[in-house]
């Protein structure tokens, strides 16, 4: 069985219009070296315990969370989602990379080599993992971070790795902004908020589109993001998780609030995130949106209510884009709110870097 896996090398297919879904159940233990729990099919899955040696092949969100649970030690392989940031992903950088999310590669002779205890999987990555690898090496397919699963989820990995006592300093965190702003917006929000358009770009997020890349009904970030947030997003009924909708139909709708998702690694600069410096870019972009694009004739142009904001952020930290959109959706009531002190939070005491949002890093524009 090993020599015929260290001969496969296989295609695999990553797609970005892709549904998130909650992935793990809680889980349970029947005795100390075991934790049973649902994987992302919902499927009863027993794992032998401890893990000392797992390789993750998922979205971006694990790859925080293990260091949020202080068990990066634990990690001994990696996808190339590692190289999008190198101060969100520090610690992780030597480490080999045994799958290509993008190009859809998966080195299974690497990958075995390394002898997991593990391999935390997201839902895309090749359906033969299990019979491939299984029994030696076990398989969880899991993936991590939509705002209505996340304390779950993340209990659920901190089961794995024993580090529940982490994880519940983590949740009491994040969850004490949440609650809060949602109990200020009950008392602000007496109808149903601004209709708000939040969408990342062309069909494939690689350009401006149209048509608009954005969200359906069933897609478990972003949609829900925003109606914790007090809006209701104009999409939120479609069809489907990703979604392509042209510029008529958005011009209908006639958004009160429009949310432009950027992404440094779609535009091919550095024009938003850690890396960025500037904002010069954006603006430029910005112009364009609010000048020459078919959205110039709705209702969020005309009042000046467009805002830009780091993909990475709306879709893997939610919750520090949360205290954004409030302020964006209710600029009034929470003038005074400052997103930035929780992101500087996090960055300080949960991933433990040593970074300056005042010195680097343009995260929202304008600001």
């Amino acid at each position: 069985m090993k020599y015929k896996l260290a001969a496969i090398v296989i295609a695999i297919v990553f797609c970005l219009a892709i549904s998130v879904q909650s992935t793990a159940g809680s889980g349970s233990r029947k005795n100390q070296n075991e934790l049973t729990l649902k994987d992302f099919y919902g499927k009863t899955k027993t794992l032998r315990l401890p893990v000392e040696r797992i390789v993750i092949l998922t979205g971006p969100v694990p790859f925080q969370t293990f260091k949020i649970l202080q068990a990066t030690d634990k990690v001994v392989g990696v996808n190339n989602l590692i190289k999008e940031n190198r101060y969100l992903y520090a610690g992780y950088e030597k480490l080999p990379i045994v799958a290509n999310a993008m190009s859809g590669t998966l080195d299974y002779e690497q990958l075995i080599s390394l002898k997991p205890d593990l391999v935390l999987a997201a839902f895309w990555f090749d359906e033969r993992l299990e019979s491939l690898l299984e029994p030696d090496i076990q398989v969880l397919r899991f993936d991590i971070g939509p705002p209505v699963s996340y304390a779950k989820d993340v209990r659920t990995l901190a089961k794995i790795l024993d580090k529940q006592e982490n994880a519940e300093e983590f949740i009491t965190w994040y969850e004490s902004i949440v609650n809060g702003l949602e109990s200020e917006l009950k008392q602000v929000n007496k109808g149903s908020g601004p209709r708000v358009f939040d969408f990342y770009g062309g069909e494939n997020g690689r350009s401006d589109g149209p048509p608009y890349g954005t969200y359906g009904k069933k897609n478990p970030w972003v949609t829900p993001l925003i109606e914790i947030a007090g809006a209701n997003s104009v999409s939120k009924n479609l069809k489907g998780d990703w979604i392509i909708v042209d510029p008529e139909w958005v011009i209908q709708e006639n958004p009160d609030v429009i949310i432009r998702e950027y992404a440094s690694m779609v535009v091919g600069e550095e024009v938003i995130g850690y890396e960025a410096g500037s904002t010069k870019h954006l603006q430029i972009m910005y112009d364009k949106l609010v000048k020459d694009s078919p959205l110039a004739s709705t209702n969020a142009v005309k009042k000046g209510r467009v805002h830009f904001i780091d993909s990475g952020m709306i879709q893997t930290q939610w919750f520090l884009a949360l205290p954004y959109l409030v302020k964006w959706f209710y600029p009034t009531h929470f003038s005074q709110l400052n997103p930035e002190q929780y992101h500087q939070e996090y960055l300080n005491r949960f991933l433990r870097i040593d970074f300056d949002l005042n010195k680097k890093g343009v995260f929202v524009f304008p600001d």
